[in-house]
C-alpha cells in the first residue's frame, strides 16, 4: 500500500512539475511577444517622434541662428546727379523690408528710418557747398549689415558767366567770304557744354571757345548757351547785319 501511495506521489509531482513547467515556458513566451510589440511600436512611433522632436528643437535654433546671421539686402540707390545746383538732393532705394537704414555722408551718418513693407527708403539730404559722398547702410535684427555703392555728388550753385568777345553786338558784315562768321569768347568755368547757334564748341581749359555761324543775308540773332555740369546756365544773343 505504502509503495502504491508513494507511486501515486511521484507521478502527480511529476505531472505539477511538467505543467508548472509548461506554465513557466507560456509566460516566458508571452512576455517575449509583449517585449516585440513594444519595440516594434516603439520604432514605428516613438524613436521618429523622438527624432522629429530633437531634429524640430534643433532646426529652429540654427534657424534662428542664421536669420540673424544674414545681413540685409545690400540697398539699391537710385540714380543721383554727379552733379546739382541744388542744396537738396533725395535719396532714395530699397533693401530688406522693415530694416533699419542709415544715410551716411561724407562717412557721417546723418539720418535713419526704417524701410517699408516694400523695402524702400527716401532720405531728403542737405549738401554743402563741394564735393561730397553718400551711402546707406541697412542693419538687420542680428546686427549684420550691408553698404550700398557709394555715390559721389557735386553741389555748385555758383553762378555761369558767358562773355562773347567776337562779333561785337550790332555789327555790319559785308563781304560773301565773311558769310561763316567767328563766335569767340570765354566762360568761367571749363568743365561746361556750350553751343553757338545750336552746334556744340569745345570749350579749352582756360574757358575760352571758339566756334563759327554761318550767315543769313540780312539781320542774324546769334544764340550762345553754356552750361556747367550742376546745371548752371548762362545765355547770350549777338546780332549783326549780313549782306554781300
Amino acid at each position: 500500500m505504502r509503495g502504491a501511495i508513494s507511486r501515486c506521489y511521484t507521478v502527480c509531482m511529476g505531472q505539477g512539475r511538467s505543467y508548472i513547467a509548461r506554465g513557466n515556458r507560456n509566460q516566458s513566451r508571452f512576455f517575449i511577444l509583449l517585449s516585440v510589440i513594444l519595440v516594434i511600436i516603439l520604432a514605428v512611433w516613438g524613436i521618429p517622434m523622438f527624432i522629429e522632436y530633437v531634429a524640430g528643437s534643433g532646426n529652429e535654433g540654427r534657424e534662428s541662428q542664421t536669420v540673424s546671421s544674414i545681413p540685409p539686402q545690400r540697398p539699391v540707390l537710385n540714380p543721383l546727379p554727379e552733379a546739382t545746383n541744388s542744396a537738396t538732393i533725395i535719396v532714395e532705394g530699397f533693401s530688406s523690408p522693415k530694416v533699419e537704414t542709415q544715410l551716411f555722408l561724407d562717412s557721417f551718418q546723418k539720418d535713419s528710418l526704417v524701410t517699408t513693407n516694400e523695402g524702400n527708403f527716401r532720405f531728403v539730404v542737405e549738401l554743402p557747398k563741394g564735393e561730397h559722398s553718400v551711402m546707406v547702410k541697412a542693419v538687420g535684427d542680428g546686427g549684420k549689415s550691408s553698404d550700398s555703392e557709394t555715390r559721389r555728388v557735386f553741389f555748385d550753385n555758383a553762378a555761369l558767366s558767358l562773355e562773347v568777345s567776337e562779333p561785337k553786338e550790332g555789327a555790319e558784315i559785308i563781304g560773301g567770304k565773311y558769310r561763316l562768321l567767328t563766335v569767340a569768347g570765354k566762360v568761367n568755368k571749363p568743365e561746361v557744354t556750350l553751343k553757338v547757334g545750336g552746334n556744340f564748341v569745345k570749350v579749352g581749359n582756360d574757358g575760352k571757345f571758339s566756334g563759327t555761324y554761318e550767315l543769313a543775308e540780312g539781320n542774324n540773332e546769334i544764340g550762345i548757351i553754356a552750361v556747367d555740369p550742376a546745371g548752371n546756365v548762362a545765355e547770350s544773343k549777338i546780332r549783326v547785319k549780313f549782306s554781300l
